[in-house]
């Protein structure tokens, strides 16, 4: 394993005790781990500054001295499955970046980059979702709930039913879709009890009741599976020339058309990836990227790919020209670069989404040891180098 994973799952757990986010048995394991050496306990009282966690995280200077944190992280990782296990049927509504930001702030650096406006998120439509009949309901501060009887929404404690299925939707092709604008994410519950998380600017078709025999959605943008396990009913997720066949699983696709391939993480389980290109099995860890008919695997830390849905941004050696198109969906604005040298710029860190954009781009800008400038105007970034 590589050393720094074990860094990761401190970073992830000191950014939540900031913030007072901590579970009781989170709060236990961080314990543990300080406690472990004296190493351990200076570097959280270090990390307790926001900018040195960012700093030293970023430039990967802290050293991991002790094996024991690997097995902290799979109860970590344990906890964490069981919970999330919990949740069926019912969970959840729609959560702007702006409500996941008032939860979580670290940093709140000032003065770093130049500013020639504000953007705020400001989004154009709320996530919402469409049926047969044509019309779209929004979701804003609405729970989503999807069973054997139809469609319904919960909102200020009213329940509203937009489709009856009489139990025959899958006999007479009834479809749903939903679509999350650039600006927000959602979360919630197919009727067979499968926990979906859709990322901002994605849109997911699905069937109001599933057949006897499988289980297919279609999806365009990102989303992370939690399915439910059914082994009479394959779960299958398609999108482009591109699907993946589940059982019961944990698992995150990524297939924005811009991006010009479709990448495929599993978190927990196993998942059979198919295009024109081949087939190919993942296991826990691996990811499969599909593009220009090739298909290819290779071993990730899954965890990281799928922490947008906890409000995370954490960076993998990434280029300033990927963080910044996770960015602009999340935030809805355009990117102009001064030197398209810019997008190489390799970052490495962990940090939340914030309700301000220029936070972002402020903890970006110390990563990057002041090499870049981030120039905010109406509606769009502009990076340059200082």
């Amino acid at each position: 394993m590589d050393k720094f994973q074990n860094i990761e799952t401190v970073a992830r757990l000191v950014v939540k005790w900031r913030n007072g986010l901590l579970s009781e048995d989170e709060r236990v394991l961080l314990e543990e781990w300080k406690a472990a050496s004296p190493v351990n306990a200076e570097m959280l009282e270090r990390w307790a500054d926001g900018a040195a966690l960012m700093r030293e995280y970023g430039e990967r200077t802290v050293v991991d001295t002790h094996a024991d944190m690997a097995a902290i992280r799979r109860r970590i990782d344990a906890y964490n499955a069981g919970r999330r296990r919990k949740f069926r049927r019912r969970i959840v509504a729609v959560c702007s970046v702006a409500a996941i930001a008032a939860a979580v702030l670290v940093f709140d650096p000032a003065g770093i980059f130049d500013s020639g406006g504000r953007i705020t998120i400001v989004a154009d439509q709320v996530p919402g979702i469409t049926i047969d009949d044509g019309k779209r309901y929004t979701l804003d501060n609405a729970v989503l709930i999807n069973g054997d009887d139809g469609l319904a929404v919960e909102r200020e404690g009213r329940t509203e039913r937009l489709f009856d299925t009489g139990g025959q939707a899958a006999d007479i092709g009834s479809y749903a879709t939903l679509d999350v604008p650039r600006g927000y994410t959602y979360q919630f519950a197919l009727a067979d009890g499968t926990q979906v998380w859709l990322n901002a600017g994605s849109r997911l078709r699905y069937p109001l009741s599933f057949g006897e025999h499988a289980r297919e959605v279609e999806l365009s943008g990102e989303a992370f599976f939690d399915v439910a396990h059914d082994p009479q009913r394959p779960f299958r997720v398609l999108s482009a020339e591109h699907a993946v066949e589940v059982l019961g699983t944990e698992f995150n696709v990524k297939a924005y058309p811009q991006d010009g391939a479709v990448y495929t993480t599993l978190v927990d389980g196993s998942v059979l990836v198919s295009t024109d290109a081949g087939r190919t099995e993942l296991g826990p860890g691996m990811q499969a990227i599909a593009e220009g008919g090739t298909l290819n695997v290779k071993e990730v830390n899954a965890a990281n790919i799928a922490s947008w849905r906890d409000g995370m941004l954490v960076l993998e050696e990434q280029t300033i020209g990927d963080i910044m198109s996770v960015l602009a969906r999340w935030y809805d604005f355009r990117v102009e670069y001064g030197d398209p040298g810019l997008k190489g710029i390799v970052m490495k860190g962990v940090m939340p989404f914030y309700d301000d954009l220029e936070k972002v781009l402020g903890v970006l800008s110390m990563t990057g040891n002041g090499d870049i400038d981030f120039v905010v105007g109406r509606g769009k970034v502009t990076i340059k180098r200082r």
